[in-house]
């Protein structure tokens, strides 16, 4: 069985990204090993998205002594993430018909 929650994060535009009050949260358990499928109901037009896997339940994204994260985390467009979060622009979609 998996341990933990995944929290997503939609973000709808670039002033509110990574604000926890202007994000559209989701967690879902992780019951098993292996992937995770959800559904989001959301009008068109331009998001972004973060997520991490929350091992130990604690709703925070857990980081070593010198501020990298120990547990896993992504970001949509599948945007690396070396030193910081990407920015807005390179982790953002459009979501149209």
């Amino acid at each position: 069985m998996g341990k933990g929650e995944v929290l997503l994060a939609i973000f709808t535009d670039k002033e509110g990204y990574l604000k926890d009050d202007k994000a559209i949260p989701l967690i879902v358990t992780a019951s098993k090993k292996g992937s995770i499928t959800t559904c989001v109901e959301l009008d068109y037009g331009t998001y972004a998205i973060s997520i991490f896997h929350d091992v130990n339940s604690n709703k925070e994204l857990d980081v070593n002594a010198l501020g990298i994260p120990v547990e896993p985390y992504g970001f949509s467009n599948k945007a690396p993430a070396p030193f910081g979060p990407p920015s807005f622009k390179k982790i953002s979609f459009e979501f149209t018909t």
